[in-house]
């Protein structure tokens, strides 16, 4: 799927939605993918191929009420993303126990590579099962869980995980009472 929006909405509903296929930006202007609703899944790679640029490409999932915003991104595909951000109570699952998505995330302006919690008062994970998931930003914070006075949680159960920034930001001044956000690695 080539883009030709820079905002594209895809809302998984209550049924679920399977993008098997690969998506891919073709512009040198930064693209969003808007994700929303349940159960859906990214099994292609995920890309950009404009002037040489890997990093014109950013996913982002978005709070839907009455649903759980939940999506995955899965299978054995290479790809590379400007920023992933999952805001107000949502989840992205990476990778499965026979998948295992190899994702580079580099941004070198703005928040987070992984921005993970982003709206006031709600709770948004992201879970890694298995494959590589390299997070760059030399600028700011690799991962950025729980900003604006939102809960952040990564969970690490398996796979590999490569970080490169400046530091890593848990919490922020969106609040004043103790930060919720954590990050946890388990391993069997």
């Amino acid at each position: 799927l080539s883009l030709t929006s820079t905002d594209l909405l895809f809302n998984a509903g209550t049924a679920g939605l399977v993008v098997n296929g690969g998506i891919t930006n073709t512009s040198s202007v930064l693209y969003t993918l808007q994700l929303q609703g349940t159960n859906g899944v990214l099994a292609g790679p995920l890309q950009s191929a404009s002037g040489g640029s890997l990093y014109n490409l950013g996913v982002s999932l978005n709070a839907v009420a009455g649903a759980s915003n939940t999506w995955s991104i899965v299978g054995n595909n290479i790809s590379y993303l400007t920023n992933l951000t999952i805001i107000g109570s949502g989840s992205v699952n990476f990778g499965t126990g026979t998948d295992a998505p190899s994702l580079t995330v580099s941004n070198a302006n703005g928040f987070g590579a992984i921005t993970v919690g982003a709206t006031t008062n709600t709770a948004s994970s992201f879970t890694m099962n298995s494959g590589l998931l390299a997070l760059t930003n030399e600028a700011n914070a690799p991962i950025d869980l729980g900003t604006e006075g939102a809960t952040g949680t990564f969970n690490m159960n398996n796979g590999t995980l490569y970080l490169d920034g400046k530091y890593l930001m848990i919490g922020d001044q969106g609040r004043s009472e103790e930060h919720t956000s954590e990050l946890q690695s388990h391993h069997d």
